[in-house]
Order: structure tokens, then C-alpha cells, then sequence
């Protein structure tokens, strides 16, 4: 165009900029250069600089990525480098990090990696997450409550509590369901099978105060039949993840007692979970990270719902940045005996029935055999043996 006085080329407020044009010829001098020279530079042995892609991962989690040289290549990532996967559309990655890195056309030449980070809209602040301070059993409980839907966060779902204390030994938790309506569970599931597709409560573990990666997941249904593992959970978000099943019944002796009242519409369940599984002596004066969940039916063709004590809106109960706060209290007084795990009380109308992981012969196909509870088994035994003792000293 022609100079002429007062006209400004600003591109946004007038049209005299030809913005189509710039665009084009910008196009054919970056094509020139990735596709036609840099081979020249290639084939002379010059170490030229490659330049890292753009990319983003909009709110469905679908990721766009494109390079401004034009003939290299943009590869991607979602377990930190690991594996490689070539970008050549928008892709699915979910809430998963993304590491990202150009190639040469003849692959001879990488950028260097970039990191595109979606966080999740989890729904969950940091500062804002439910904390519960655990007192060894010897002076009480802490009971936190699960009345919070995932996805929306309302408090309209049907109520349950765990009492969480610890004994030098062990971990005890105390399951209680009220509004309970269906008790749906399959009559054929045994321990670590799917038993989350029906109704359950649960528990998700980890020692520490950081977000874990690693942590032990523990289910239990209204028939006591359960499910237990170690979630390994790298990006925190279960979009990659590993499962330890524990199904060493001798080394992980879980204990479990589950009860349940239709008339009431609740179910229970007493559990005893060993700290030497997590790897301490006592958790006295340390934080944890827990969350306690439950999945519920209205009716018996109702979709299953889901509710927490600490939730998310990603309706996934393996956000570890939900997890809320747990502190066990210290300075627990040497002088009280050790306390047992807490009795379970068997006063349902409909029984209970417990389980001890005792393995079969066979142990590919595990048949869970009831035990009574240790409170009851204990005090029966005591007297009996005093009464053993008197008999036999009136005799000689």
C-alpha cells in the first residue's frame, strides 16, 4: 500500500493490514525451513535447535498440539516419557499430565519435553478438606461421616459413619449404613471380586500428609464378603494405575464382622486392619490421608449412587487430592494395657458373619470361613479354665 498521513496499521481496528497474506506468506518460509532446508543442515552435520510443540487439553479432556516447524514430528506422552505415542489429531487423554516433544523429520534431532498439565476439576481446595483426629481406643473414638454425593457435593446422601481409633497394633474401623433399603450384593462374588459394582463401604488408606500415589484400598459388603488391595496411582487421578490384591492371608491377618438389621435398615461391619501392612510401628503423632466412601441403591433397578466423606465432582473415588486429613494423637499412656480390637456387637435380627481370612487347601479357590468374635471367644474361655482349675484341686 501507498503511504499516505494519518492512516494507522494497526491490524485490529482497520482492515488495511492483509492479515491473509502475512499468514500465507509466514507458511511458506516456516515450510521452507522445516521441510526443505533443515534436511540441507541435516546432511552437513549441523546440530540445529528443534523446537518443542504447543499444546492444550481443553475441559473434555481432548489434547490439540501442533508445531511452528512444519515436517517434525510432535510425539506425546501420559506416563512421564516412558512410551511415545506420535500426534496426529486431537486425542483423548483424560485429566492425565501430558508430556509432550518434537522429532526431526528424520527423527536424528528431539526438542526438548515439554509438560502440559490439566489439573482436574476434582472440586476439592486444599485448605477446605474434612479432618478427623484419631485418639488410640483406649480413650475413644473419631467418626467420620459419609453423607456427600460425588459429582455434586450436596448433603442429601443417605448417611453412614466409620469410627476410626488404633491400638499399638492395629487399625480399627466400625462401619455403620443407615437408610440402607436394598443390600444389593452378588450371591457369587467371593473376597476380591468387583464387589464395587453393588453396595459396599469403603476405605482408601494412605500414611503421609502429601496427596499419595500409593495407597491401600479396602471394600467390605453387607454379606462381609471384601476386597482389599495397594492402588498404585502415579498422576492421582486413576487414569494409569496398578493393583497389589492382598490375599496373604498369614502376613495381612484382616479381620472383619459384618452385621446387618432390615428391620432398622442398617448394616455394620467391625474391621482390624494391621499397621504393620503399612509399614509402622504405631501412628501415634502422624498425619494420614484417608477418605471413607459407600455405594448405595435405592431400589433393586435403581442406578447406584455414590457418596463420601470427603467428595469430588469427578465421580471417581481414587481423586487422592480429595483425600481428606487424618491425625492419630500421640502420647498415649504407656501404663493402660493394649487394647483388643473393639467387640463387635451381634444383636441384628438377621445375624452376622465374620471373617478372618483363613485360606482353604485349596487356595486358588478361596472359601471364607467364619470365625466367633475374639471378645466373645476370650470371655468364655477365662472362666472355663478357672472353673477346670477349682474342680480339679477339689478332687485331690
Amino acid at each position: 500500500l501507498d503511504w499516505s498521513s494519518g492512516v494507522v496499521f494497526d491490524g485490529a481496528s482497520t482492515d488495511l493490514v492483509p492479515k491473509g497474506d502475512l499468514a500465507s506468506d509466514y507458511n511458506t518460509f516456516a515450510s521452507a525451513m522445516g521441510c526443505r532446508e533443515t534436511t540441507k543442515l541435516a546432511k552437513l552435520g549441523v546440530m540445529y535447535r528443534v523446537p518443542p510443540p504447543g499444546a492444550k487439553v481443553d475441559g473434555s479432556g481432548l489434547l490439540f498440539a501442533n508445531t511452528e516447524m512444519p515436517c517434525t514430528k510432535i510425539m506425546y506422552s501420559t506416563n512421564e516419557g516412558l512410551n511415545w505415542m506420535e500426534y496426529t489429531e486431537p486425542v483423548t487423554v483424560g485429566s492425565a499430565n501430558v508430556w509432550l516433544q518434537s522429532q526431526s523429520g528424520d527423527g536424528a534431532l528431539l526438542s526438548r519435553v515439554a509438560k502440559d498439565t490439566k489439573a482436574p476439576d476434582h472440586g476439592c481446595i486444599s485448605d477446605s478438606l474434612p479432618e478427623l483426629s484419631v485418639p488410640h481406643c483406649n480413650r475413644g473414638v473419631a467418626t467420620a461421616t459419609i453423607d456427600k454425593r460425588l459429582g455434586t457435593l450436596e448433603p442429601n446422601f443417605p448417611r453412614a459413619t466409620v469410627d476410626v481409633c488404633f491400638t499399638h497394633e492395629s487399625l480399627e474401623l466400625v462401619f455403620k449404613a443407615f437408610q440402607e433399603k436394598t443390600y444389593l450384593i452378588n450371591e457369587t462374588f467371593v473376597n476380591n471380586d468387583p464387589i464395587w459394582k453393588w453396595t459396599v463401604m469403603e476405605a482408601f488408606i494412605g500414611p503421609g500428609d502429601s496427596d499419595p500415589t500409593q495407597y491401600f484400598e479396602f471394600e467390605v459388603a453387607p454379606n462381609n464378603v471384601l476386597w482389599t488391595g495397594f492402588i498404585h496411582n502415579p498422576y492421582k487421578d486413576f487414569t494409569s494405575k496398578a493393583t497389589a490384591l492382598v490375599d496373604d492371608h498369614e502376613t495381612y491377618p484382616i479381620t472383619s464382622f459384618t452385621s446387618r438389621d432390615e428391620a432398622s435398615q442398617t448394616w455394620q461391619s467391625d474391621v482390624s486392619l494391621p499397621l504393620t501392612m503399612f509399614n509402622v510401628d504405631s501412628p501415634e503423632g502422624s498425619s494420614w490421608r484417608m477418605n471413607f466412601l459407600r455405594t448405595y441403591y435405592a431400589s433393586d433397578t435403581a442406578e447406584q449412587e455414590y457418596g463420601a466423606w470427603s467428595p469430588n465432582k469427578m465421580i471417581s473415588f481414587h481423586q487422592t487430592p480429595c483425600f481428606g486429613r487424618v491425625k492419630f494423637e500421640g502420647e498415649v499412656d504407656s501404663q493402660q494395657p493394649k487394647a483388643d480390637a473393639p467387640s463387635p456387637d451381634n444383636n441384628s435380627n438377621n445375624g452376622g458373619s465374620s471373617n478372618n481370612w483363613q485360606p482353604t487347601v485349596n487356595e486358588n479357590d478361596w472359601d471364607w470361613k467364619p470365625t466367633p468374635s475374639r471378645g466373645f471367644a476370650t470371655s468364655l474361655l477365662v472362666p472355663a479354665a478357672i472353673i477346670c482349675l477349682v474342680f480339679v484341686y477339689a478332687t485331690i
